[in-house]
């Protein structure tokens, strides 16, 4: 608050009239000026904030409080109307008036104002000069004001004129400031200038105006010196551009004269500010170094006046003069600024933006010097004894006072060192940017070879790494000065952003403590946790994690190097190795196997087993004391799970549940998977769900049962889990994607919909309560999918929309066959859906609506397979301006109209059919092999007839013999057999829809006949296949208890290939499952095998193997679908599993299936992988945009291939195979022993 102070009054007066300088600008009229003034509180947002309206507050408040209290207690507002209370307020107001308190407080103001106003005519001139351009002032001059003593409190200014600073007036005051004059004169008229408002300062006075202050500046009166300092600062904070320039050019060259000639002292004598000559350098150097920061704001807006390009150019004149570069002898204004300013903030802001960068970077080039000092500093830190020297120092005395009454002093050694730090941040500013690289090689005195920026960096490090250098030896005033901090950000900036950087000399020295610890040499554990983060952020970014595993360093990769210490450290075979350590390593080791390209080349296998001998150690020690550690392990444990690979060593280590119940906990406190990942939990939950014993632990966890709740708060309650009674705005999306893609990749495998659903009964109560939620998938099953009836129809506040995600749901894990065949068999889906359809049922016509539609599409899904020109799917929803022609149905079997008859293509005769007609029965299999490969190539485009596909296949299989069978009995089908064997309802189910797809293809004649002789095939093939299981734990998870819990896709389809034949097909499915490639192509030939590395994994192979490289080749051939996969929290493994598991079926027509598994048993079973890849390569563009719409999982799993030809994507495939087959090939055949 002002107090009642003529001279605060006349300040406060002059900022109001400067307020009315726009509005009189903008008033067409006197009597519009006078209007608009009159109610400039409620137009002007800063009027109650002006010194001037505060203080007649302040006077009112504490003058008239008082009376007005006594006013309003006579009247007893409290008990009277509104509309009386008005009224009486008005009478008070009147009675206050008459006060002798108010009379008194009138007559003060008029006095004080007039006395104001008085000084400011003195002050100011009476008239402004004619000449002046600025129209702005022009307005004021000619605007005149009248007032009588008895209109208003503000009536008492009752003068006519108000007038501004004239050149004569300016002139007046630089004559008085010419050094010459005494210093009395020179300080009034130094005080007459401060009164000035910056604003007001003419632009044809600012030469004259430089040259004063520069003179004044350098006075030697300390007064008049802090007068010019101060009328400086007041001049760059609110000044036109042009003065601001001119002022901040003259704070430059007078900073400039400390450190030339007589004045430049000698860095030895240090810093003291106990010294009033360095006290004004470094009040100047601060509001240099305050103008910096500040002028990046504004300056883009003036381009014409050049203020950037000027200030730069004065700044690094000053900073980079050769009079300068002698750091190391003499103080110099890099010294004093890095004092200030130790990260060198004003240069980071200068050369982010690129509109100052260009200026910036041509000044450095013209100003080589600059640079020269800056690297020669770096390199002088760089030396072991210098640093050594300076850390004893530190150790003994801090840069900051230990209280406030401390004078501070900084010796030559603090000097030097902030000079260091200060020269590290510009330096690696610099290097971040391509132009700024460009400035390098620089040439330094006495060194032999000129110093490019990698160099830089290299030197860089090495004072990084020199054992003694602190971790902490500063408080928390000193927090700027920390150089692990500092430099460790701004390098890890550097790695993270500029690949270049990334080369074979830094990655050298960075690896070079690591190797020489692995022979016996350990430096300190401050020096590897400078290590480990700086090796952190080199594998955060692809060019760097590429340099890891690529540039062989010392005989071996650097990821090698790495692997092999992080393993003998786990094994406690490196002695001393803290466990802030251990983890620092690990996460960089996680970094580079949680992508394809680096499991080759780090050991995962080992590292993971590592992992979880220390895991089992730390949990078996007494001392509970690191649980950090354990933390930390089971992080990266959980991670190990990123990859299919990975996936399989969690599973068998037996971590499984742990790290999934490791992960609920942090994501239910709502932490991000780890310090560097982007993308969240959606991958590694989908990658988890894709075997029985993640989906078991996902389920014990509560993972599942979160899913749910989330995804019924979305579309039933609202988020304080009560009930909403309102419908869904239609702004609103239509589905709460989030909690339905969540729960749609939890339940995207079968194992997982196996986990959750098998054996869960539903209530199908007869009445449901509003708040009775569900807290599992069936129960949401029934609540949104199975409203079969009115009960479960008023349990749900928003039916329809309710009932539309249930079937949305229900339509993506019905896509797996095996999943549609699970839940029909116990739920009878279908049965429920067209009790649905038929309430909806008109007579002849149906009730056309959002649920009908997509009960259709259902339907029509679950009891027809058939890929794109093979059955025709009606649409999900309803759209507009399109005619819905599909006739909608409420009782089986579908209408024709959903049926696409085969084409019959004529089958000409071809190589492939010649070749195997040609008598080579004599031929080794190998050369029979080969030719045999080469005359498939040759027929690729053409149609095979099903004579000469069985006959392919019947000679095929015996080319590989890596499997045998020991029981002989089943060489021919047995019917004692199959007398016995159990058939279940899910399977009777699929054995319909086989046959009713082989009756579709001409394959099956007669349809009773088809499904007994299926029906025994399946039975005899199960058999055979339990022979060869190993037995099933009482305690294991209920995929693995019994039999393959899914169908035998297969086996139906190798059926159906030989037309029915059970005995041709049986004959040639025993004979297939000696070779090789049945592990991959048959799923259930791979459940719980015997021959198998991990038989009681629920990982398949087709996971571990096929999965993880196609995952990698998509990463190599297709970054952007690698990226599109993983940002929306799906992957790779999930959707290719989904194809293989059914052989494509419902995805491809049946002759691009029977192409599939013809390539992949003639030309090698890593086609499989190749076909996969030709896939995503194909869909390209369609994953890219559907990933955009936030709709991947269900163009993925709804969609089927259309328009994708096997044969046609051949030589894409034959060039996949001559890139990676040398690599994959070695995995396939590592699965089974050879025999």
């Amino acid at each position: 608050m002002i107090e009642n102070d003529p001279i605060d009054l006349t300040s406060a007066l002059r900022d109001l009239l400067h307020r009315f300088v726009p509005i009189l600008q903008d008033a067409d009229s006197i009597d519009h000026a006078e209007e608009m003034l009159r109610n400039m509180e409620e137009t002007n947002d800063v009027f109650h904030k002006l010194e001037f309206v505060r203080y007649v507050y302040g006077r009112i408040d504490s003058e008239l409080c008082a009376a007005l209290d006594k006013e309003i207690e006579k009247h007893n507002l409290n008990n009277e109307s509104i509309e009386m209370q008005g009224t009486i307020m008005n009478t008070v107001l009147d009675n206050l008036m008459k006060t002798a308190e108010y009379i008194n407080l009138h007559k003060s103001l008029r006095i004080d104002v007039k006395t104001s106003v008085n000084t400011l005519l003195n002050n100011s001139g009476d008239i402004l000069d004619e000449k002046r351009s600025n129209a702005e002032w022009r307005s004021a001059k000619q605007m005149q004001y009248s007032f009588s003593d008895e209109s208003s409190i503000a009536s008492s200014l009752n003068h006519s004129t108000f007038g501004f600073a004239t050149i004569e007036s300016f002139h007046e005051i630089f004559s008085k400031l010419d050094p010459t004059n005494h210093l009395e004169i020179r300080r009034q008229a130094m005080n007459e200038l401060l009164g000035i408002n910056p604003t007001e300062i003419l632009d044809e006075v600012r030469n004259t105006l430089k040259s004063c202050l520069f003179s004044a500046l350098a006075d030697s009166d300390q007064l008049l010196s802090d007068k010019a300092l101060k009328c400086i600062s007041r001049i760059l904070s609110n000044s036109c551009i042009l003065l601001t320039r001119e002022c901040f050019v003259a704070l430059s060259e007078h900073i400039s004269t400390y450190f030339i000639g007589k004045k430049s002292s000698l860095l030895s004598d240090g810093l003291s500010f106990d010294r009033a000559h360095n006290v004004r350098l470094l009040k100047r150097i601060l509001l240099f170094n305050q103008f910096q920061l500040s002028v990046v704001t504004y300056w883009i807006r003036y381009p014409s006046e050049g203020l950037a390009a000027d200030v730069i150019k004065s700044t690094i004149q000053l900073l980079g003069n050769k009079y300068h570069s002698n750091w190391i002898e003499l103080l110099s204004p890099l010294h004093v600024l890095a004092v200030v300013d130790p990260k060198a903030k004003w240069f980071k802001s200068w050369i982010h933006g690129f509109y100052s960068r260009e200026y910036l970077l041509g000044e450095l080039k013209r100003h080589p010097h600059f640079l020269e000092t800056l690297l020669t500093s770096i390199l002088y830190f760089s030396d072991n004894d210098v640093m050594n020297d300076v850390i004893n120092m530190l150790n003994r005395h801090h840069l900051t006072p230990r209280s406030s009454a401390a004078k501070v002093t900084y010796n030559y050694k603090h000097l030097a060192f902030l000079h260091f730090l200060h020269s590290v941040h510009i330096v690696l500013e610099i290097i971040r940017y391509k132009l700024g690289r460009k400035l390098f090689p620089i040439r330094i005195k006495r060194m032999d070879h000129p110093i490019t920026y990698k160099t830089a960096v290299a030197h860089i490090i090495k004072v990084l790494l020199q054992p003694t250098f602190p971790t902490k030896y500063f408080n928390k005033a000193e927090a700027d000065l920390d150089p692990i901090s500092s430099i460790k950000t701004s390098l890890g900036c550097l790695f993270s952003h500029t690949s270049t950087v990334c080369c074979k000399e830094v990655i050298s020295i960075l690896l070079e403590p690591v190797i020489n610890s692995l022979n016996g040499s350990i430096p300190s554990m401050n020096v590897f946790l400078n290590i480990a983060d700086l090796l952190c952020c080199i594998a955060a970014c692809a060019e760097g994690r590429t340099f890891l595993l690529q540039i062989p360093i010392h005989g071996k990769v650097g990821g090698q190097h790495i692997s092999a210490f992080i393993i003998r450290s786990l094994r406690e075979d490196l002695p001393d190795i803290s466990d802030a350590v251990k983890e620092g390593f690990l996460y960089i080791c996680r970094q580079m196997y949680s992508y394809l390209d680096g499991v080759d080349v780090v050991p995962v296998e080992t590292i993971a087993a590592a992992v979880f001998d220390a895991l089992r150690k730390t949990r078996s020690s007494i001392s509970r004391s690191d649980d950090k550690w354990e933390v930390a392990l089971l992080d990266n444990a959980l991670n190990l799970t990123a990859t299919p690979r990975g996936l399989l060593l969690v599973e068998t280590s037996g971590c499984m549940t742990d790290c999934i119940s490791h992960m609920m906990d942090r994501y239910s406190k709502k932490l991000q998977v780890s310090k560097c990942e982007k993308f969240g939990y959606g991958v590694l939950l989908t990658q988890v769900a894709s075997c029985g014993r993640g989906a078991r632990g996902l389920l014990s966890t509560g993972f599942m049962e979160l899913f749910v709740r989330e995804l019924w708060r979305e579309t039933e309650c609202g988020e304080d889990m009560k009930p909403i009674v309102f419908q869904r705005s239609s702004a609103d999306p239509p589905f709460p994607m989030k909690a339905l893609t969540s729960l749609l990749n939890a339940l995207s495998a079968f194992p997982a919909v196996f986990e959750a659903f098998y054996g869960q009964e539903i209530a199908n109560k007869s009445e449901y309560s509003l708040r009775e939620l569900p807290v599992s998938v069936p129960e949401l099953i029934e609540r949104l999918v199975l409203v079969d009836n009115s009960a479960k129809l008023l349990a749900l506040f928003n039916e329809d929309s309710s009932h539309m995600i249930g079937l949305h749901l229900v339509t993506i894990i019905s896509t797996c066959l095996d999943s549609m065949l699970l839940l029909e068999s116990q739920y009878s889906i279908t049965k429920s859906l067209l009790v649905c359809q038929s309430h909806c049922n008109r007579g002849k016509k149906f009730l056309l609506d959002s649920g009908s539609v997509a009960r259709n599409n259902l339907l029509v899904r679950m009891y027809l397979l058939g890929g794109p020109n093979e059955r025709k799917l009606p649409p999900q929803e309803l759209e507009l301006n399109v005619d819905f022609t599909f006739p909608l149905f409420s009782s089986f079997p579908v209408p024709d109209d959903y049926l696409i008859k085969p084409k019959k293509n004529s089958i000409q005769s071809n190589d492939l059919e010649k070749f195997l007609k040609s008598d080579r029965s004599l031929e080794d299999d190998s050369k029979w092999l080969f030719a045999c490969r080469r005359a498939f190539l040759s027929s690729k485009s053409q149609k095979l007839s099903t004579n000469v596909v069985c006959s392919l296949l019947d000679r095929l299989c015996f080319c590989d013999h890596r499997i045998t069978t020991k029981d002989p009995a089943f060489a021919k089908m047995d019917n004692s057999v199959i007398a016995v064997e159990s058939f279940s309802e899910s399977e009777k189910l699929a054995v319909q829809l086989v046959v009713r797809y082989g009756l579709h293809l001409g394959f099956v004649t007669e349809k009773k006949e088809a499904e007994a002789a299926l029906v025994s095939f399946m039975k005899m093939t199960k058999s055979f296949l339990r022979t060869q299981m190993i037995p099933a734990n009482k305690n294991d998870i209920l995929y693995l208890k019994g039999d393959y819990p899914g169908f035998d896709w297969f086996a139906a389809l190798v059926f159906l290939i030989y037309g029915c034949n059970s005995h041709r097909a049986w004959t040639c499915l025993f004979q297939y499952s000696h070779c090789l490639s049945s592990v991959f192509l048959w799923p259930s030939r791979a459940h719980r095998f015997n021959l198998l590395p991990a038989p009681h994994s629920s990982v398949s192979p087709i996971v571990y193997v096929s999965c993880h490289h196609i995952e990698k080749l998509v990463e190599k051939e297709f970054p952007q679908v690698a990226s599109a996969f993983r940002m929306s929290g799906y992957t790779c493994t999930q959707l290719c599993q989904h194809w293989i598991r059914q052989l494509f079926l419902n995805f491809m027509d049946w002759n691009n299936i029977l192409q599939y598994l013809l390539t992949c048993i003639t030309l090698g079973v890593d086609y499989q992988v190749y076909i996969c890849v030709s896939i995503f390569k194909f869909n390209q563009k369609r994953i890219l945009d559907n990933y955009q719409k936030q709709r991947l999982i269900f163009y993925l799993k709804e969609s089927a291939l259309d328009g994708f030809d096997v044969s046609a994507q051949l030589d894409y495939c034959k060039k996949l195979e001559e890139k990676y087959r040398a690599q994959i090939i070695v995995d396939f055949n590592n699965v089974l022993p050879k025999v």
